[in-house]
Formats: structure tokens, C-alpha cells, sequence
């Protein structure tokens, strides 16, 4: 219901894939972002609209819980490639690479079944994601407690062809 106001024509209607879709609010806050910092989301007047927002409507986070984040840690984002495309992702602990290993395995799948989309394609698909993301829960990224995997023998051309092969 509250985001109709945000994502539907007039609160009512879907836009066509061709219309311009502007969110003013989003733009001011980006932009008050920009110009203060990434330090202003935790502290200041945005935590206190969020904090009235959550408690107008029963949500559970708190200004104080905002002004307890730590420091930001920035990362380098990771890199693949996906058929001739560069794709940049985030990395560890964010879920970056499942990502790509998704478009890697997908890779591994012949086009001509990937354009004919039938069962053998949604099959695939669905496996991918499956292990994928089973990958990953055994897996949690937490160095101090997990052994981690190597990413380089996750995106290894022999294990993604094994995998994949797996699938099929």
C-alpha cells in the first residue's frame, strides 16, 4: 500500500516500460547524501525521520540502533565476465559471488537453450540457483569463524563445468 505512492502512476496504474520514472524524495536524500556523507545516514536529522517513520508504523529500528553501526569497512568490488560483459559485483560478505558464479554457470549453458526457454532451460535455471545459494549457506563469510573457498577455484573453468554438468 505505501509504495504505490512511489512505484505506481497516480497511486494506481504500473508505468509502461518506456516512461520516465522520477523519485523526488529519493533524489533529495542521495543528494543530501552525497553532500554530507555516508557518517549523516547514522547520525543526524535522516536516523530521526527513519526512527519517526518505524515507530508511525510498528517497524522495529530505532536512532539509536543507526548511531551504534560502526565505522563503514569499504571494499573492492569483485569482477567476472558473463558472455562479453564486464560484471562488477560486491564483494564478501555481500552476496556478490553467488552472483557471478550464477552468470558463470549460466554461461556453461548452450544459447540455443536459453532462447528456446523450455522446460530444460527453467530446469537449469532453477538448479543453478539452487546450488548457488546452497553454496553459500555452507559457506557463511565470516573469516575469523569459516575456512573460506577460494574464489579463484570458484570461478575455476573445470569446476564450473563440472557443476554445470552436474545439472544437466
Amino acid at each position: 500500500k505505501s509504495g504505490a505512492r512511489y512505484f505506481l502512476k497516480d497511486k494506481t496504474t504500473a508505468y509502461d516500460p518506456k516512461d520516465l520514472f522520477i523519485q523526488d524524495e529519493l533524489s533529495e536524500f542521495l543528494s543530501y547524501l552525497a553532500e554530507n556523507g555516508y557518517k549523516s545516514f547514522y547520525h543526524g536529522k535522516i536516523p530521526k525521520i527513519i526512527d519517526a517513520d518505524m515507530r508511525k508504523n510498528k517497524g522495529l529500528l530505532r536512532e539509536d540502533d543507526l548511531v551504534m553501526i560502526p565505522k563503514i569497512i569499504e571494499r573492492e568490488p569483485i569482477v567476472g565476465k558473463y558472455r562479453n560483459m564486464t560484471v562488477k559485483t560486491f564483494p564478501p560478505p555481500a552476496v556478490g559471488r553467488i552472483l557471478l558464479l550464477i552468470l558463470m554457470l549460466l554461461e556453461q549453458l548452450p544459447l540455443k537453450i536459453i532462447k528456446n526457454q523450455k522446460s530444460e532451460f527453467y530446469h537449469y535455471l532453477v538448479e543453478t540457483f539452487k546450488r548457488s545459494l546452497t553454496f553459500r549457506t555452507q559457506r557463511p563469510y565470516d573469516v575469523a569463524t569459516y575456512k573460506q573457498f577460494d574464489d579463484k577455484l570458484l570461478f575455476d573453468k573445470t569446476f564450473l563445468k563440472h557443476l554445470s554438468e552436474s545439472i544437466i
